[in-house]
């Protein structure tokens, strides 16, 4: 694929990407399929590679009710499949020296 392939490529994607507000009442995601998608998000780049995030999955309907006030009302999240929670770990650079130290010790 050339790059003027590839740069209409990613063009129209970004053109037709939209926000979904509309789910499909019912419809379950298997824990497998949640474990791939999650999977292929933590396959992103973070800063320092440190990945300094953590999913919470939740699915459970009762769970997301009591989402609902803090979500604004907003109606998607007690229609959705499951609703995730992207949490930050502001503590991460604490373990660099760890992750370095092991990867320089490999030379």
């Amino acid at each position: 694929m050339s790059i003027q392939q590839q740069i209409a490529s990613a063009t129209s994607i970004m053109r037709n990407r939209h926000s979904v507000k509309h789910y499909k009442r019912g419809l379950m995601i298997s824990k497998e399929e949640m474990n791939e998608l999650i999977e292929i998000a933590t396959s992103a780049p973070s800063a320092w590679n440190l990945q300094h995030w953590r999913f919470l999955v939740i699915d459970d309907q009762q769970q997301k009710e009591k989402l609902l006030p803090i979500a604004y009302y907003q109606q998607q999240i007690v229609d959705s499949s499951a609703v995730i929670v992207l949490l930050g770990d502001c503590e991460a650079g604490q373990e660099a020296n760890g992750i370095y130290s092991s990867v320089v010790d490999k030379g």
